[in-house]
């Protein structure tokens, strides 16, 4: 497409084209504390909370992942590699929410199965028998087993998001870039029918 526009335009439109031209890379992010705003979230370092929000681009919003990562996943899903570490995450946060869930539960029940040897809720010391020591024994490993579990989960989850993230940018980087032809052209040309006015050529690739 070509178009012949004044400089004066051609100044006003040209920052709007190359914004638009400009990829948006993702960000993520997470809040230290429920009541504080969004941070960066830092890879390598130490925080108590995963990431929960992203951003395409600094200085949008932030907005959450979504229910195991969906929002983000379609923010990234042109991208093959990006999109198949999104389907990684999104297993391993459903094993992470398994293993939360499991584990409160196994909690539960080993504390349940527990109280009687130490001596109830009331402070009258009981006998156990070896049936009530030995539920309480599989219940407090089971939920040693699923806390593990959850521990592991959450650290592929983490390490899926970090490479997703870093294969959709990446793709952004290196997206195809034709030196040969630039997208924006300008060209001086002489005005048709006008002696001695030259006007600005705008080239436009898509």
């Amino acid at each position: 497409m070509r178009t012949y526009i004044s400089l004066r335009l051609f100044c006003l439109f040209f920052p709007v084209l190359v914004l638009a031209q400009s990829p948006a890379q993702v960000e993520v992010g997470y809040r230290k504390l429920s009541f504080l705003p969004v941070q960066t979230y830092e890879w390598g370092g130490f925080h108590l909370r995963p990431p929960s929000h992203f951003r395409a681009g600094a200085g949008q919003s932030w907005q959450r992942l979504g229910f195991t990562g969906n929002r983000l996943e379609k923010q990234v899903a042109a991208n093959p590699l990006a999109a198949a570490h999104m389907q990684r995450y999104r297993s391993a946060a459903w094993a992470v929410l398994g293993c939360s869930i499991g584990g409160s539960g196994a909690g539960v029940l080993a504390v349940f199965h527990t109280i009687p040897y130490l001596g109830g809720v009331f402070g009258v010391y009981t006998e156990p028998s070896s049936t009530i020591t030995r539920q309480a024994a599989f219940w407090w490993a089971a939920a040693g087993v699923f806390t593990a579990g959850g521990i592991v989960a959450r650290r592929q989850a983490t390490k899926h998001l970090r490479r997703a993230v870093s294969a959709y940018n990446e793709g952004l980087t290196a997206a195809p870039s034709r030196p040969s032809q630039p997208p924006v052209t300008l060209t001086l040309r002489p005005v048709a029918g006008e002696t001695g006015s030259i006007g600005l050529g705008l080239q436009i690739r898509f």
